[in-house]
């Protein structure tokens, strides 16, 4: 693939159209004409030159460090089996120390899977480490639903031609604070916060696109639409049970 001139391996993609014009692309601005068609550059994870485990290592601290860098090296169109690999390797490592925190007894924070309801109060050994074997599978199917609803928000506020596998892209790599939570207390909620920085810096980068964009199509229209769901199953399961309370003693 020609990567353009002036390109750089590892430095993301230069824009033509900016460059010939005398001037750079202002990050967070959206790419228009030619320049939005440019081949983007490389994630150090998906990198075949970059050896294991540096560039995971690498991967994680641009994601920290760099993050408008990192997505603007995103390639929406590439494969989403590395991608993938990556957000399961820095979820299952989150739920590992969540898992020896709470086993320890050092957090207050509530598990997220299998036995969460029922051991809330006081969870055992058994329901933690269920957490912790459960937590790749619950990690994707979260993954693959907030692809789905940050990928309808992108759609409404930015137009048809925006893939699901760009959006599903950005957001594996938006997992990396989770690790965080190798410090108790606190890790995780600063962890969670700053994953979601990371989704609206992905979505402006990955989308090209401007931050206010970024902020209603990767969190106002989520919301907005998990928000509607839970209001219209919580009027259907009162429908559903209204023949039933009519004939419990309430007072």
């Amino acid at each position: 693939m020609d990567d353009g001139p002036g390109y750089v391996p590892g430095d993301g993609p230069t824009e033509p159209a900016a460059v010939e014009a005398g001037g750079t692309l202002g990050e967070g601005q959206p790419a228009e004409g030619p320049a939005a068609d440019v081949a983007p550059g490389r994630v150090p994870w998906e990198d075949p030159e970059e050896g294991f485990p540096a560039n995971l290592f690498r991967t994680w601290m641009r994601s920290l460090a760099e993050p408008s860098a990192l997505f603007r090296s995103v390639d929406p169109e590439a494969p989403l089996l590395r991608p993938l690999l990556y957000f399961l390797i820095v979820t299952v490592t989150a739920s590992f120390f969540a898992t020896m925190w709470l086993l320890a007894g050092v957090t207050m924070l509530p598990m997220t899977g299998a036995g969460a309801a029922a051991e809330l109060a006081a969870p055992t050994a058994v329901s933690a480490l269920a957490d912790f074997f459960l937590s790749p599978f619950l990690a994707l199917v979260g993954l693959g639903f907030t692809t789905l609803v940050v990928g309808l928000g992108v759609r409404l506020i930015m137009g048809a031609g925006r893939r699901l596998r760009g959006t599903a892209h950005l957001l594996c790599y938006t997992s990396g604070p989770m690790v965080l939570t190798i410090v108790p207390l606190v890790g995780q909620l600063v962890g969670s916060v700053w994953s979601i920085v990371l989704l609206v810096i992905g979505v402006r980068e990955v989308h090209r696109t401007t931050t206010g964009q970024a902020v209603v199509a990767g969190l106002l229209v989520p919301l907005a639409a998990v928000i509607g769901v839970a209001m219209a199953a919580a009027i259907l399961m009162a429908l559903a049970l209204a023949p039933f309370l009519g004939d419990l003693p309430l007072s």
